[in-house]
């Protein structure tokens, strides 16, 4: 009597396993290509309202970069660029749940006047490592503030407002070179259009030399 491919459970288990992973793959790749483009949509308005003209390009299959290149004052340019979780990849997707990290946005501001005070902070940041100059503070965010010299009340109560809007927020990067000011934020921090907009207004405020 001849075997059925029914018969070896290691085979079949093989197959489902594939056949798990392939529709994994393709409905993944739906989802991410639906996010992106809900994320580029709410980002849209708050570059509008901050530019006369914004362009989306798609990175691959998992980001999107956006850019203003001409901003209003006092932006001279903003750029962001977005990722999202490898869904494909379900394996790799759960282990980057368990791990709490979600999709996340790279923000970059160049303003028309240098910021009048430089300052990371962030989960993890650390200042470059010839940065001597970079004394640590209390941060309104987990982790270490660092600042050049002692926070000014103008930067303290622009941090805070910062960490109202974004209590996620990864990191933030503000340096007298361009890009004057990075966010790495988790795009759950960005729920709406008009957060992204609240946001873009906010780092407008930055005090300035």
């Amino acid at each position: 009597m001849n075997a059925s491919w029914t018969d070896d459970p290691g085979f079949v288990a093989i197959l489902l396993l594939t056949f798990a992973l392939g529709l994994g793959f393709m409905f993944g790749a739906l989802r991410n290509k639906r996010l992106l483009e809900l994320y580029v949509q709410r980002l849209r308005p708050a570059f509008l309202a901050h530019a006369s003209k914004a362009t989306a390009r798609r990175l691959g299959t998992s980001g999107y970069h956006v850019s203003a290149p001409n901003a209003k004052k006092p932006f001279r340019a903003i750029e962001a660029m977005i990722f999202v979780q490898p869904r494909e990849f379900t394996p790799y997707w759960l282990f980057n749940v368990l791990r709490g990290r979600g999709d996340r946005l790279f923000l970059h501001v160049t303003l028309r006047r240098p910021p009048a005070q430089q300052v990371l902070a962030g989960p993890g940041v650390r200042p470059p490592a010839q940065g001597d100059a970079w004394q640590t503070h209390p941060s309104p965010w987990p982790g270490t503030l660092y600042a050049v010299g002692d926070p000014t009340p103008e930067i303290e109560d622009f941090l805070h407002q910062v960490a109202a809007l974004l209590p996620h927020l990864s990191q933030i990067s503000i340096r007298a070179e361009a890009p004057h000011i990075s966010l790495l934020v988790p795009m759950r921090d960005l729920d709406t259009p008009q957060k992204a907009r609240d946001v873009l207004d906010l780092l407008a405020r930055v005090p300035t030399a």
